[in-house]
């Protein structure tokens, strides 16, 4: 997306991916075909941790602009989000403080 605003570095940044991965370079990015979906790499689990992590960050935001509470402000997690996070996994449940700003 950032190709036509600055393609030398979009350019420059593809021929690195490309030496990482193994890959054979061939294509200019300008020209090269859209990446095809591996199905394989599908993970329909991850897909719903993520969805109820952004969910429940979505809640807790509505909540503190209700409440009036800025969003620069760390604070305790309500009480009416603990038994929601608690359902998560731990990693995720960090995930949530980190972008919700709670404790």
């Amino acid at each position: 997306m950032l190709h036509p605003f600055i393609p030398f570095v979009t350019e420059s940044i593809n021929i690195q991916f490309n030496k990482i991965g193994n890959k054979e370079f061939s294509d200019l990015l300008i020209i090269a075909e859209w990446p095809r979906v591996d199905k394989k790499m599908i993970n329909t689990q991850v897909e719903k941790e993520f969805e109820k992590i952004k969910n429940l960050v979505t809640e807790i935001r509505k909540w503190r602009k209700e409440e009036k509470i800025e969003h620069k402000e760390i604070i305790l997690l309500p009480d009416i989000f603990k038994n929601e996070i608690l359902k998560l996994e731990t990693k995720s449940q960090e995930i949530v403080k980190q972008l919700a700003k709670i404790k």
